[in-house]
């Protein structure tokens, strides 16, 4: 039963260490853990066909109005639906130049999501920062465990190789449960660029 159960963690080990290197093996950063490519900024262009947001960038925040509609429709717990659905009543109600407001809107949308879109990419850094160096962990785990001799009846050896199965297994624990969330994790950036496209067409469609 111990042989197998020992056999069990080797495979797992062994698992740990292919899948996180493969994973990065698929992108240009040892930190990036996401099968998705990184790319750390959105584009302006991407993202806008309207008038140049230039000078919008600099205004918005002087926009109450603009102001109050970018804190209700960025947030991602709004249904992107429900957004768009204000952003055309906004500016289907508003006063002055439509093309010069909805140009406000999006510079507004585009720092807001663009600077949360940051800091989730900077929190992967680091998780991947963190997958890595317990991947490192168990495997010099796994090194010093086998440097050991099997067959030792000093109870000093026998029980360190304990202390090293032991930690083996928890830090692989550990590592499989943060790999199980990697998914909905790496995906959030996706999402950011998803609705700021979505907001973008729907204040599109306000230009004259």
């Amino acid at each position: 039963m111990m042989r197998t159960a020992r056999v069990g963690l080797a495979a797992v080990i062994l698992c740990v260490g292919s899948s996180w290197h493969g994973a990065r093996s698929q992108t240009k950063g040892a930190d990036w853990p996401c099968i998705q490519v990184l790319q750390p900024e959105l584009s302006v262009g991407a993202m806008w066909s309207g008038p140049d947001p230039a000078q919008a960038t600099a205004t918005w925040r002087d926009a109450p109005a603009v102001m109050e509609l970018v804190r209700r429709v960025a947030p991602r717990r709004v249904p992107v639906e429900e957004a768009n659905s204000e952003v055309h009543r906004f500016l289907a109600g508003a006063a002055g130049d439509r093309n010069v407001i909805a140009t406000q809107v999006f510079a507004g949308l585009f720092e807001s999501l663009s600077a949360e879109r940051g800091a989730i990419i900077r929190g992967i850094h680091r998780y991947g920062a963190r997958q890595a160096a317990l991947t490192e962990r168990i495997e010099k785990a796994r090194r010093d465990r086998d440097a050991l001799d099997r067959d030792a009846t000093d109870p000093k050896v026998r029980e360190r190789r304990v202390e090293l199965e032991a930690q083996m297994t928890w830090d692989t624990r550990i590592f499989e449960d943060r790999e199980r969330l990697l998914p909905v994790i790496c995906e959030q950036p996706v999402l950011i660029e998803r609705r700021l496209f979505s907001l973008s067409r729907a204040l599109a469609e306000e230009l004259n």
